[in-house]
């Protein structure tokens, strides 16, 4: 085999042309790739062809000799890195590195990995260094790659980026820039270039999750509004995944992005007709509780009135007749007190005329009455009163809450608490029972933590733009905490 350094030209390590780290690259190239087995002190142990066919023409040049003696200092501190990640993390790493040879820039793959050699030297370690053509069908692999990616991004109806930290530019897929409506093109896409097309309202936050991509180094999902050429206005939903390098800083964002606008535009369909049906819903409980008092409720107190000129049309006291009269009373009494109670529940009128903190109070001291658990109020200084619907809304809420407290809490008692400020209001309903089951992790055993009424509770807030949740332990019970904002 002729010698692999004849002919190299001066490269950038500043090295002459018979330089032992130019020979080991130039050997590399000529002979597609080369092994090497280093001891822990970075001494070479072995060297051999990636094939294992042993390099003997070589054993005075390179064996017993140090690493660092061998590829020069820039090289070196790039092994000696990404040796010492292998040996932190017991993981082979590879990376690519750029050697200057015969007066051209050649790319070589370098592969670490642990290794016991011929001594059994548990610290030794296996370097591969090939040249980047090692593989002949690379390029069309990459070409058909690159190819089934841009179909698969124009079926999904996604598309895929880059950001670079340091220069601070995009490299977009093609179909990327089909969907932000730019004509595809294959230069870098500076944020100069990129900023205008975000929505204004949304590039603070934007830079934001920038931000904490580089603070935190994980992943995120984030939905923002770009504006096209045309001004359309488009919400993309991004899956971020930082790149970090050999030391651990995040150099790169890799991102998917998916156009969601007409998703976005079904859910707010959805939310505005799921809002009309809880107002029908409340319209229709008023008018039935409206209905139900000045029906029903009247005519059993006719009904009450006739029995009281009958009972005293009764001289006799002790006869049968008088009997009847008085059992006939008393369940006219009982009808009478539960349709007022069902139609006060179905819409107490008080919640429209005196406000949610009168309402409160007669319906807290009522389920007390009915459940035997002692229920409380705490509401802050000059409440006052709140639009009508998040009025109703924090009432069924309570309603929900404290029904549940009955079922399910085990708890003798609960409190209610109001609070409002100039943004919010919020409601807390708290209980001191057992608290709720947890959630299984395992997706097939099926649980009940939320039901319905739960359900239902969430979408009433939600329809404002608050925030429902629910805190619960064993030791402290069961807390509903509702926040709705009053802008």
């Amino acid at each position: 085999m002729p010698d692999a350094g004849a002919g190299i030209s001066p490269g950038g390590d500043g090295k002459s042309q018979t330089s032992p780290g130019y020979s080991l690259f130039a050997l590399a190239h000529s002979i597609d790739g080369i092994i090497l087995i280093l001891g822990s002190d970075g001494t070479i142990r072995t060297i051999s062809a990636s094939d294992g066919a042993p390099l003997r023409n070589f054993r005075e040049q390179f064996l017993g000799r140090q690493l660092s003696e061998i590829v020069g200092k820039r090289a070196f501190l790039v092994f000696k890195e990404l040796i010492e990640l292998v040996a932190k993390t017991g993981k082979g790493q590879t990376l690519e590195y750029a050697a200057h040879l015969n007066g051209g820039e050649h790319w070589f793959r370098v592969r670490c990995a642990a290794a016991l050699d011929a001594e059994n030297d548990a610290e030794s370690f296996c370097l591969r260094l090939s040249g980047m053509a090692e593989s002949s069908h690379a390029d069309e692999k990459l070409l058909i790659s690159e190819a089934l990616m841009a179909r698969a991004e124009q079926l999904a109806d996604m598309g895929s980026w880059e950001y670079d930290v340091q220069r601070k530019n995009f490299t977009w897929s093609q179909h990327f820039f089909r969907m932000l409506g730019v004509e595809p093109r294959e230069s870098k896409v500076s944020v100069q270039e990129a900023c205008p097309l975000v929505h204004p309202e949304d590039r603070a936050a934007l830079w934001n999750d920038v931000a904490k991509l580089v603070a935190t180094g994980e992943p995120l999902d984030n939905e923002v509004r770009f504006v096209k050429p045309d001004g359309s206005i488009r919400t993309f939903h991004s899956r971020t995944v930082p790149v970090k390098d050999l030391s651990g800083s995040v150099v790169r964002f890799a991102g998917l992005s998916q156009d969601v606008t007409e998703h976005k535009r079904s859910e707010n369909a959805l939310r505005v007709l799921s809002r009309r049906l809880l107002n029908l819903r409340d319209a229709e409980r008023r008018r039935m509780a409206r209905v139900l008092h000045e029906t029903a409720v009247q005519s059993l107190a006719a009904l009450k009135m006739r029995l009281t000129q009958l009972g005293e049309a009764l001289t006799d006291q002790a006869s049968p007749a008088y009997a009847l009269y008085q059992s006939s009373a008393a369940l006219t009494e009982d009808a009478t007190r539960e349709v007022r109670t069902v139609a006060y529940l179905m819409h107490p009128p008080t919640l429209d005329m005196a406000g949610l903190e009168s309402a409160l109070r007669w319906f807290a001291k009522g389920f007390a009455h009915r459940s035997g658990i002692a229920t409380k109020m705490d509401v802050s200084k000059e409440f006052g009163r709140l639009p009508q619907e998040i009025e109703t809304t924090i009432f069924r809420v309570v309603q929900e809450a404290l029904t549940n407290v009955h079922r399910h809490s085990q708890s003798r008692s609960a409190e209610i608490r109001l609070s409002r400020d100039a943004r919010s209001v919020i409601c807390e309903v708290q209980d001191h029972g057992i608290g709720m089951p947890p959630v299984s992790a395992d997706p097939n055993v099926p649980h009940a933590r939320f039901g319905v009424g739960t359900a239902g509770m969430q979408e009433r807030v939600q329809q404002l733009k608050g925030t429902f949740e629910i805190l619960s332990a064993r030791e402290t019970g069961t807390t509903v905490r509702v926040t709705i904002p009053l802008a």
